[in-house]
């Protein structure tokens, strides 16, 4: 049930945000082959304001940056989730208000 309310509002994201995640991130196992495709198309990282040249920093710090790239998206797209959970709620809620109107109070 859990899972086909994520699909709903995974689906519901526009497909530019869906496919940029998808390329960087294939559900919870990530594979050397992905980092490398991350490496390869971008030459320099960005951390903190500074640019790093990905020729001169060692694998593992690669690795580690990589990680932390997926991890932003990953909050990013649970921060989204939230986002719109919270919008259906609300109109649900408005939906609720307006049909209780016409239905009599017990007290």
């Amino acid at each position: 049930m859990i899972k086909n309310i994520f699909k709903k509002f995974k689906n519901s994201f526009p497909n530019k945000t869906r496919d940029d995640k998808e390329k960087k991130v294939s559900n919870t196992n990530i594979s050397k082959k992905e980092f490398e495709t991350v490496n390869i198309k971008s030459k320099s990282i960005k951390f903190k304001g500074n640019k790093y040249d990905l020729k001169l920093i060692n694998k593992d710090t690669q690795n580690i940056y990589n990680l932390y790239e997926i991890s932003n998206i990953k909050i990013i797209f649970f921060e989204n989730l939230l986002r719109n959970l919270k919008l259906d709620r609300e109109q649900k809620i408005l939906k609720l208000k307006h049909k209780l109107q016409n239905e009599k109070a017990i007290s």
